[in-house]
């Protein structure tokens, strides 16, 4: 997997995190079971990729 391929989903996970802790208080108590999963796996799959990405430096400005 190309670097840049690992900053936009590093970058989509973080976003859809904020998506789901946006409807979580919204949702059934069914829902927020589910939710608080993806959330949780969302954010082991996060850390996975700062390892991998040294998030210590900002990720890059694309290239176009």
């Amino acid at each position: 997997m190309e670097e840049d391929e690992k900053e936009i989903i590093y970058l989509a996970l973080c976003n859809s995190v904020d998506d789901y802790n946006a409807i979580l208080e919204e949702s059934s108590e069914e829902e927020k079971e589910m939710i608080k999963y993806i959330i949780n796996r969302h954010y082991e799959l996060i850390d996975k990729y700062a390892i991998e990405l040294c998030k210590d430096n900002p990720i890059k400005r694309p290239k176009w």
